[in-house]
């Protein structure tokens, strides 16, 4: 239960850069040209390490719009099934209100009482016949 959640996107470390000079080749050079050297070979590896975090970081981002836009397409068919069943439960809630309104309690009653009396009054006029 205490599972970490796997992550999609790594965070990015920092390293240490260093000079990836040999120093055989150092040895020549005077302390000036050698910081020189050394300075220049450093900002070179940290701007290969800049552009692969920002290929990496492009990789990335593609693969969130592409997540994105099947979550908004999902999301447009959601709304167009969601307006039909909402026209559906209207009908249904039409008819709900037609069958179980005050009126038409009333009017079940009439059904009921219109029979009844029918019958009542054909007595009476069927037994004071001529």
């Amino acid at each position: 239960m205490s599972e970490t959640p796997k992550r999609r996107y790594e965070p990015v470390v920092t390293k240490e850069f260093r000079s990836t000079i040999p120093p055989h080749l150092l040895d020549k050079l005077s302390d000036t040209e050698r910081y020189m050297v050394q300075a220049l070979s450093k900002l070179e590896n940290q701007y290969e390490w800049v552009v692969q975090s920002v290929v990496n970081d492009n990789k990335n981002i593609i693969d969130l719009g592409g997540r994105c836009d099947a979550i908004e397409t999902w999301r447009s068919t959601v709304e167009t099934d969601t307006k039909g069943q909402v026209e559906k439960v209207d009908e249904i809630w039409k008819w709900k209100q037609m069958t179980s309104g005050k009126w038409a309690v009333v009017g079940a009653l009439v059904l009921i009482v219109i029979p009844i009396a029918l019958k009542f009054l054909l007595d009476l006029v069927v037994k004071k016949g001529p």
